[in-house]
């Protein structure tokens, strides 16, 4: 399923399969179409979101990975996704890349949020390095990396 969301919420168009699906939550619609640019560039399927969406959201998407933004204004809500789906039965085990310039929240993570399933990649990046975190967690998870084939 290829969501893009907008203000208004994810809005759903045709089922795409074979790529691995990544969902990108940050308040920046810059960010995002440039984000969504490159990750479709190394063969993800890309769904976005300016929101914190709630974790039943996510586990309806069904993404392989998230790429999130901590900082949403000046409120942490990134974090406190991050909180919700690691104690949702149905997004615990869910990859995240927590993608921010905040280095001070970062700092003061709790460490039962991070863990081999989660990753961390400071803005300002390469797309190398997140590609790289992104299919580490993936990793982590146990979740095979189907689109090497279709990469190289």
């Amino acid at each position: 399923m290829h969501v893009a969301a907008w203000r208004g919420g994810p809005a759903t168009t045709a089922p795409e399969s074979g790529r691995q699906h990544v969902l990108v939550v940050d308040d920046s619609e810059e960010f995002l179409a440039l984000l969504r640019d490159l990750l479709e560039d190394e063969g993800y399927r890309v769904t976005t979101s300016l929101d914190p969406i709630g974790t039943a959201t996510v586990a309806r998407i069904a993404p392989d990975a998230v790429v999130l933004d901590i900082l949403f204004g000046s409120e942490q809500r990134g974090l406190d996704l991050l909180r919700q789906l690691r104690e949702a039965p149905a997004t615990a085990a869910t990859p995240v890349v927590l993608c921010s310039a905040a280095i001070e929240p970062i700092r003061r993570i709790d460490g039962e949020l991070l863990g081999e399933t989660t990753g961390l990649v400071l803005k300002p990046f390469d797309i190398d390095g997140l590609v790289a975190e992104i299919e580490r967690v993936l990793g982590a998870s146990g979740e095979p990396d189907g689109r090497r084939g279709e990469r190289w």
